[in-house]
């Protein structure tokens, strides 16, 4: 890659590495409350410390200025700020799941898909098996916090702004600067720079905001925004939790004749739905027409969200099929994250595949093959993996789990090995097979799919976000954390399909299958199955 030895050496520019003459450094204190807002605050409580240019409200709270990073930081810490938690002030995570838990058993579900003469009649089945799944809240922790450059000038009497964004959709990072000041969009331009890490987070450019609107108070001096590792994760857009129930009718010999599946979970279109409209209209639609427009595309399509419900549509040939979605918006703020409704409804979907394989007797993988006659590139990537990671050759002490996806138009099946001493386990190694189409450069794939198996294996394994009083109860990487060097797989093996089929994704492709994979092999060696994450022995 051309960006490599920059990167390696450290003289690529990220945002944090943005410097102009005479900036000066902004943190804003944020509610803490989702939907909260300021009561009153007292200016007098930092003005006086060292370093501090200026203190003023924004939009989303208030905002410190000051000559550097840690004089902004220490005074946003003393600054005195009372709060109104706002309409989900005594929301709890329990409760959000006692709500979804109550829609599935209260409420009719959307369609999302219907196939089959009869998907919902278990009349004459031999064996009907039920389950529920869960998957929580997921923050994005990339390395880089979130931060934003910009500089606001009048030229002759024309207010301009150029900002220098790490960011994921430079369109919406203008639209969203604009909408918080009186800046017309065709006056503002974007840098896109690299970002240490995005994982869909730098797709909602809420700091694009707040960065405009304080450089436009500060008109003339360049303002880089910072936000610390507790901002990042206590005002993430995380990934919504799901509650999930299944529904399997199996005949007398162990074949798939009904598979229903219902989810509760959050849309993500409809969230991202103002943003989206205003950064696609002409920039001479005034913003509240644009924020009304958005706010009601996203109540048109509330009922059924393509993004929330994605992989949970089952490549398995089964002759009945009903896949339904329930919206639940819990006021708390979701987003993409990487692999998006793929990374729970791939849980789900492989977790159920394996536990019907088990009730009829039959081979994980012989069971998975059966019903993918019609989809080869499926089938393929099964085969290969399993090949590859000796499955079914007995290895003493070693337990195996086995799942396939297709994220984005790209198929990935995965293999675990694990070790078991008591509750505890090991990953001893994880072997995939992906086909992406034509491959360009293999190593890229390999890295994609070997940092996607890390980042899953994150979501799978670790304590969740929880919510106390409608606000993030974890602040820093010692109580939400993310998986350490000495717990990656001892060994992981990408092997990858040669095709001159048209190339599709792969930033995405090895999130989903690592997490169900696991959970498998954690069945083959305890006889518990675990159907929430995150993924954790009795």
């Amino acid at each position: 890659r051309p960006d490599a030895q920059a990167k390696s050496d450290g003289t690529a520019k990220f945002g944090v590495d943005v410097q102009l003459p005479g900036m000066l450094t902004a943190v804003i204190v944020r509610c803490p409350h989702f939907g909260g807002s300021i009561v009153n605050w007292d200016k007098s409580s930092i003005q006086n410390l060292s370093g501090v240019q200026s203190v003023f409200e924004v939009h989303s709270g208030v905002a410190v200025v000051a000559d550097t990073y840690w004089q902004a930081h220490k005074a946003a810490k003393v600054l005195v700020i009372e709060w109104d938690k706002g309409p989900i002030g005594d929301l709890d995570s329990a409760e959000i799941q006692r709500q979804q838990l109550q829609l599935l058993e209260e409420q009719e579900p959307y369609l999302v898909l219907e196939e089959g003469d009869s998907p919902l009649n278990w009349d004459g089945s031999a064996t009907v098996i039920n389950a529920d799944y869960s998957a929580p809240f997921t923050h994005h922790s990339p390395m880089e916090p979130q931060n934003a450059t910009a500089l606001a000038q009048n030229n002759d009497g024309r207010i301009e702004m150029e900002m220098w964004i790490p960011n994921q959709a430079p369109g919406l990072c203008r639209a969203v600067a604009a909408h918080f000041t009186d800046i017309p969009r065709d006056n503002i331009s974007v840098n896109t720079l690299l970002m240490g890490g995005g994982f869909g987070r730098r797709g909602y450019p809420d700091f694009s905001g707040e960065v405009a609107a304080i450089a436009e108070k500060m008109l003339g001096t360049p303002i880089k925004l910072m936000w610390s590792r507790e901002d990042d994760m206590q005002h993430d857009y995380y990934r919504a939790s799901s509650e999930h129930r299944l529904k399997a009718a199996l005949d007398n010999e162990g074949n798939i004749v009904t598979w229903q599946h219902t989810m509760v979970v959050s849309s993500i279109i409809k969230t991202l739905a103002v943003s989206m409209v205003s950064s696609l209209l002409p920039s001479w639609v005034p913003a509240s027409v644009a924020e009304s427009l958005g706010g009601k595309g996203g109540a048109l399509i509330a009922p059924y969200d393509t993004i929330a419900s994605e992989g949970a549509k089952i490549p398995y040939s089964v002759p009945n099929i009903s896949v339904g979605q329930i919206d639940y918006d819990s006021g708390v703020p979701t987003g993409f994250w990487r692999s998006v409704g793929y990374s729970y409804n791939v849980f789900v979907v492989e977790g159920f595949i394996d536990e019907l394989a088990h009730a009829a007797q039959q081979d994980p993988v012989s069971y998975r093959l059966k019903y993918l006659n019609n989809a080869p590139r499926f089938a393929a990537v099964i085969e290969l993996a399993a090949k590859k990671a000796q499955w079914n050759q007995s290895r003493p002490g070693i337990y195996q789990g086995v799942a396939v996806s297709q994220p984005f138009g790209s198929f990935c099946a995965m293999v675990v090995d694990i070790s078991i001493s008591g509750t505890q386990y090991t990953i001893e190694r994880v072997v995939a097979a992906v086909d992406c189409g034509l491959v360009i450069n293999p190593d890229i794939v390999a890295a994609q799919i070997e940092g996607g198996i890390i980042y899953g294996l994150s979501a799978a394994v670790k304590s969740p976000v929880t919510f106390k009083e409608g606000a993030t109860v974890q602040s820093n990487f010692h109580d939400l954390p993310v998986i350490r060097m000495n717990e990656y797989p001892k060994q992981i093996d990408v092997h990858i399909i040669e095709s001159d089929i048209d190339p599709t994704g792969i930033g995405e492709i090895g999130v989903p299958a690592i997490a169900p994979a696991l959970a498998n092999a954690l069945f083959a060696a305890t006889g518990q199955r675990l159907r929430q994450m995150p993924l954790e022995l009795s």
